[in-house]
């Protein structure tokens, strides 16, 4: 009766949902039973999941295939909870309840956990505007981004840069450019931000990028205009140099190319950015699927699978025999304080993440390069690309949440003079033991050749890298038992 709509069950999933024990030919305990229930029997649905396999509704409009982070909210604690054992009813007439929430974790690695946030507007201050263009011409760039605050989840003994942009100044943006009209392509990098703080209005953050200055020109771009630029020049040729399209006839394609050239021949003096800017490309974006990458405010974030969250034992003695029910239990609390001391943080340390939705990961940083080089005169700007480190990520652990501390008490720990103790269990993390990766310097090396008629350049360059793992996350650092009048002192 479990999840209800699976393709290979008529019904639901096989569910245990009783079990009776028989001694002989007696039936005395077949009519007490042991009865089980579950939590939240959501239906069957293929994509509804997030990037941890948990159970998330494909909403429409932003799907999971397009958005598949964990939601950062309380109902994510009821998609943990699903199809899970939740009571257990007891031939004794007593009842077992278990609860469950959401892993969270701070850090992936030694890195504070970041999280993408949906880009509300793009503008020219730190006053909230919801517009969606890039730049309103080659001189005036919107250089202001907008995103929705989680002011509950603030830690409001840290600025507003630490509780968002604590680690680095560089952003991750993840932002649609229209390239070609009503054609949208996806345009991914890091822009150095200026300034970063909260709107007026009380509900959105501003982050201000440093501009682009162009070459041989007065013009000016912002990091997400200068990119998808740059992209399209190298990357879609079809659709920035007419007369390359794939999807128009031969004759098309030759006087498209033909009506380019000419045009080109003029502009040849011009900075090409400033000169696709005064075209108006690359100007829009669709602010549904435009997305950045910041810290997790109050370091709490969601994702990774369930845990316990109590565990109670009603004996439902007034039933059996007249006298006062009572309830047994414990709770667990997966917290710590910061190592600022600014405040109370989860003590969940992610090993990884996994590999859909890895824009989150924060080791996620650009190796940058260079393809081609700038020139004064024609005036153009070196092309830099970049990669991705860290290198060699297949090496990496497998994405699995664990705790630096655990703490359990009782449910009647604040009632209960016999229950006023609790235990506290510490653990080793991939905090404490991160993944290595080192390099060695590159060693390049040329050697020319000359011939009759003819020369040879040969190149050679290598580099090496080392990747030091181990097996530390979830090893037992600690146990302790506190008495109350002990811990307080």
């Amino acid at each position: 009766s479990l999840c209800q709509g699976v393709p290979n069950s008529s019904s639901g999933k096989l569910t245990l949902k009783a079990i009776r024990f028989k001694y002989a030919e007696s039936k005395l305990n077949v009519s007490a039973p042991y009865k089980f229930t579950y939590a939240n029997n959501y239906p069957y649905q293929p994509a509804a999941k997030d990037r941890w396999e948990i159970y998330k509704p494909n909403t429409a409009g932003m799907g999971n295939t397009l958005f598949p982070f964990t939601e950062q909210s309380n109902a994510t604690n009821d998609y943990a909870k699903a199809w899970s054992l939740s009571e257990i009813n007891l031939p004794s007439g007593g009842v077992i309840k278990v609860d469950y929430e959401s892993d969270d974790y701070a850090y992936v690695q030694d890195k504070k956990a970041m999280e993408m946030f949906v880009i509300k507007g793009f503008g020219t201050s730190p006053s909230f505007f919801g517009g969606n263009r890039l730049y309103l011409n080659e001189y005036q760039p919107c250089l202001y981004l907008y995103f929705n605050r989680r002011i509950t989840d603030e830690n409001p003994n840290l600025t507003f840069r630490q509780n968002y942009l604590s680690e680095s100044d560089l952003l991750y943006y993840n932002v649609p450019a229209e390239i070609k009209t009503g054609q949208f392509e996806p345009v991914k990098g890091f822009a150095q931000i200026k300034e970063i703080g909260a709107c007026s209005d009380g509900i959105h953050g501003y982050l201000k990028m440093d501009p682009r200055f162009l070459e041989g020109s007065s013009a000016i771009a912002s990091p997400i205009v200068y990119t998808a630029l740059n992209m399209g020049r190298y990357n879609l040729p079809q659709i920035m140099f007419p007369g390359q399209d794939p999807d128009v006839s031969a004759m098309n394609n030759i006087m498209f190319g033909i009506a380019q050239s000419i045009q080109d021949l003029f502009s040849i003096f011009k900075n090409p950015i400033k000169h696709y800017m005064q075209q108006y490309i690359a100007q829009t974006t669709q602010l549904s699927n435009a997305f950045i990458r910041l810290n997790t405010p109050g370091l709490k974030k969601k994702g990774g699978g369930q845990r316990v969250k109590s565990i109670k034992f009603y004996d439902n003695w007034a039933s059996m025999a007249n006298g006062n029910n009572a309830v047994y239990g414990k709770e667990y609390k997966y917290t710590k304080m910061a190592d600022d001391g600014s405040g109370e943080i989860s003590s969940g340390v992610a090993s990884w993440e996994p590999s859909v939705g890895g824009d989150e990961l924060p080791q996620h940083l650009p190796v940058h390069y260079t393809i081609q080089n700038g020139s004064v005169f024609p005036p153009n700007d070196p092309v830099e690309l970049y990669q991705e480190s860290p290198i060699g990520e297949s090496f990496f652990p497998s994405a699995v949440v664990g705790y630096s501390k655990v703490t359990t008490r009782s449910i009647n720990f604040d009632i209960g003079r016999s229950s006023q103790s609790e235990d506290v269990d510490c653990f080793y993390t991939a905090k404490d033991f991160p993944v290595i990766v080192k390099s060695s310097p590159i060693n390049s090396s040329i050697s020319n050749k000359y011939y009759l008629l003819q020369s040879e350049e040969n190149g050679v360059s290598t580099q090496g890298y080392s990747i030091s793992l181990n097996d530390m996350h979830g090893k037992i650092l600690s146990t302790e038992h506190w008495a109350i009048k002990d811990r307080k002192s």
